[in-house]
C-alpha cells in the first residue's frame, strides 16, 4: 500500500545527519522501513533528488515573490481609497 509523503524533510535530515526515527516521526504515516526505503531511492538518485528540490525552491521563491506583490498592491489601494 502506497503512501504519498512528503519526502523533502527525509532527504533533508539525511544529508543533515539526523536519526531516521526522527524522520519516520516527523512523517506519523510512515514506518521506519518507508523512511529506509525512501533514502535507499534518494541515495540512488541524488542529481534527480536535488534537482527537484531546487526547482521547488524556485517555485517558493516565486510564489513569495508573488504574494508579496499582492500584499503591496492591496495596501496601496487601502492607502489611496483612505487617506
Amino acid at each position: 500500500m502506497g503512501t504519498e509523503v512528503e519526502r523533502s524533510p527525509i532527504w533533508a535530515g539525511s544529508r543533515t545527519g539526523s536519526a531516521l526515527q526522527e524522520g519516520t516521526a516527523r512523517a506519523s504515516a510512515l514506518e521506519l522501513a518507508d523512511v529506509y526505503a525512501v533514502i535507499t531511492y534518494l541515495l540512488r538518485h541524488p542529481e534527480e533528488v536535488e534537482e527537484y528540490l531546487r526547482s521547488r525552491e524556485q517555485e517558493a521563491s516565486r510564489v513569495r515573490g508573488d504574494v508579496e506583490r499582492f500584499r503591496a498592491h492591496h495596501l496601496l489601494d487601502r492607502i489611496r481609497r483612505n487617506p
